[in-house]
């Protein structure tokens, strides 16, 4: 701090006399440097936090692998106060433990990590790191009366070298986080450049750091830039100010003008977690549970929650063949994917966009008079099927409660909601908001057009789903893509932070050469057996059935094992995973194991261990001799379980098996 808090005026005005005396003593009389280590429980993650001239800031190194040369933290208000700078001391507490939780709907039935955590105390807020064996993660604590304006954040993160990178670039922060991944050396982003905060770094000695934000609740979520270097930096959408509605039904909201802060809270409150996930090579980030014990558990009974999958008519077009009716957005065309669905075991059906009367504003509780609601919720009870509404998120917002009570009593299980594209403190609120409210009401929910998920489907696991991803819908309508790398990247970085829904399933499968954007007669890149085993790779409670109806009862093997397959899990294992090349996982859902594994467009022969399952048999559904010919091309076998396979993928290719 400065002892002599003069301006340069008043040194002027004193003359030089001021001036020679000055020099005799020091202008800032600083505390000394006050330094503080911390260890994962394993003893390999090795944390130091230092304050010196009043900063904070930390460092991290792995096993003797330098992770991050520093990282700067602190919390500027709008009244010129701040946390973590212009400190004079902070006071340390220390402590370890256990979080151990029951996970029901997620990759494992519970999760169990140790811990420790360094606690710094200044006046009136606190900064609490928290170091796990697979990373560290921080927050700051307010313990201030008043309520609080947030005027910026500052995160940065120094990195030991210009290291490679995975990122995904968004070009603007009203985002549907809806690109393809990039990888480039650090010092190759574009510093305009706004990128999502799931990103991935290549660290030496084939070790991986991995950085996010979570337990985001009442604030804004984060983006990063690169301000230069080997630097990253976060930074936040500001709080709206004026809002516009748009688009041809006026049922999205866009921001024109902002507050000069980006969140206004109480002043009693712990601040979402900025995590960097550490891992000792590739496979080990597919099963990391650090973030999902920094998450806020879930209050009150959630046990009538029911995973599930859909079959979903937007993708294909209601593209049926074979029928007596003209297919569209009507009554004849639902019943028919209702029993569907019902005749192979899936939970739902999606009714996607199309469904409500097209006027301004968009009205939910009126449909066109093509569909007659109550007769399909009753239809689709009778075979017990569930049905699931699509809407923009802004005539949802209008008359929340209502709309939500409404269909809750009518019948209908639950929301797509889409096109939030800003992650703001105000829309941050509203997607809690919309849990809260679905959960009172025993509705499920499907995020689209929204941030990737920063923890709330622990606290409301009523919340099955999220996009937040470039997933298959893309191919209706772009020719030049390459899906095939992207879903090898994406099992590595969006998928870390929760469930994703990616839209798999397609029938309709084709070679680099052959792949082609279509409207109607949609396809996917890459093999049939690529598409069973997303089902296994991809983490998704609640999961769709992209294809037509008819065109699954044309392939009923493809059809059996999507109808079998689970949604969520009891136990995930890596067998081997390498980011953009490939990913081999097995998961269990009781007395029974599911493997998929994918590949980019390099053939391949994958050697898999199986010696810690026991089963009888094997039915494999493996890529045809000629799939890199004809994509469609694939096998299915049954043999005696073995504790070794060796597994060949046709370029994009891939294999799903179940073992009973």
């Amino acid at each position: 701090m400065n002892s002599f808090p003069l301006s340069r005026t008043r040194l002027q005005h004193h003359g030089l006399s001021w001036l020679m005396l000055l020099l005799s003593f020091p202008l800032f009389v600083q505390a000394a440097p006050q330094e503080w280590s911390l260890l994962s429980p394993d003893g390999k993650l090795a944390v130091t936090v230092q304050l010196s001239d009043g900063q904070l800031s930390y460092s991290i190194v792995h096993d003797q692998t330098p992770v991050l040369q520093e990282g700067r933290l602190s919390m500027q208000l709008s009244d010129g106060r701040a946390f973590g700078t212009h400190i004079r001391s902070l006071s340390a507490k220390r402590s370890e433990g256990n979080i151990s939780k029951s996970t029901p709907i997620y990759r494992k039935q519970s999760v169990s990590e140790n811990f420790r955590a360094l606690t710094l105390k200044a006046k009136n807020h606190a900064i609490e790191f928290m170091a796990f064996n697979e990373g560290l993660a921080y927050h700051f604590v307010s313990n201030m009366k008043d309520s609080l304006y947030i005027k910026d954040e500052q995160c940065s993160l120094l990195f030991p070298d210009d290291l490679p990178s995975f990122y995904l670039p968004l070009h603007k922060l009203d985002s549907d986080f809806q690109s393809f991944y990039e990888h480039t050396p650090l010092s190759s982003i574009a510093t305009e450049e706004v990128l999502a905060p799931q990103l991935v770094v290549e660290l030496n000695d084939g070790k991986r750091a991995f950085f996010t934000d979570f337990n985001i609740r009442d604030y804004p979520t984060m983006f990063l830039q690169h301000p230069s270097g080997n630097m990253l930096s976060g930074r936040f959408a500001k709080y709206p100010d004026e809002e516009e509605a748009h688009g041809s039904n006026l049922t999205r909201l866009r921001v024109k003008t902002t507050k000069n802060y980006i969140a206004h809270v109480s002043g009693q409150r712990a601040f979402p977690w900025r995590v960097l996930l550490v891992t000792t090579d590739d496979a080990h980030l597919l099963n990391n549970d650090v973030l999902c014990c920094l998450a806020d558990p879930a209050e009150g009974d959630f046990s009538w929650v029911k995973p599930g999958k859909a079959s979903w008519e937007w993708w294909n077009a209601c593209n049926l063949t074979g029928v007596p009716f003209r297919t569209g957005v009507n009554n004849d065309t639902y019943k028919y994917y209702i029993d569907f669905a019902s005749r192979n075991g899936i939970e739902y059906i999606l009714m996607d966009e199309g469904w409500t009367l097209r006027q301004q504003p968009m009205d939910l509780l009126k449909t066109i008079p093509e569909i007659d609601l109550p007769m399909l919720i009753a239809y689709a009870k009778e075979r017990g099927v569930g049905i699931i509404l699509w809407s923009d998120f802004l005539p949802l917002d209008r008359n929340m409660e209502h709309i939500i009570s409404e269909y809750a009593r009518m019948g209908i299980k639950g929301f797509k909601i889409d096109h939030i594209n800003r992650n703001d403190q105000k829309v941050v609120d509203f997607v809690e908001r919309t849990a809260k409210m679905c959960a009172k009401y025993h509705m499920l929910v499907d995020f689209h057009g929204v941030f990737p998920p920063t923890g709330l489907q622990f606290t409301y696991p009523n919340v099955l789903n999220y996009e937040a991803v470039m997933g298959l819908e893309i191919t209706k309508g772009r020719k030049e893509l390459d899906l095939v790398t992207h879903e090898c990247i994406v099992p590595f970085t969006r998928q870390v932070v929760g469930p994703i829904d990616y839209t798999q399933g397609a029938m309709r499968n084709a070679t680099k050469a052959d792949y082609h954007a279509s409207r109607t007669s949609p396809m996917s890149q890459g093999t049939r057996c690529r598409q069973l085993a997303e089902y296994v790779i991809f983490e998704s409670p609640f999961n769709m059935l992209c294809d037509s109806p008819t065109l699954y009862e044309k392939n009923q093997p493809s059809m059996n094992f999507i109808g079998k397959v689970p949604v969520v899990w009891d136990e995930t294992r890596v067998i081997s995973a390498k980011m953009a090349e490939y990913v081999v996982i097995a998961r269990r859902k009781g007395h029974s194991w599911y493997l998929g594994g994918i590949t980019n467009w390099q053939k391949r022969t994958i050697d898999i261990d199986l010696s810690f399952i026991s089963g009888n048999h094997i039915q494999l559904f493996c890529d045809g001799v000629n799939a890199d010919k004809n994509a469609e091309d694939y096998q299915v076998t049954t043999i005696p379980f073995a504790k070794h396979l060796t597994i060949e993928m046709a370029p994009g290719g891939g294999f799903s098996a179940i073992i009973d």
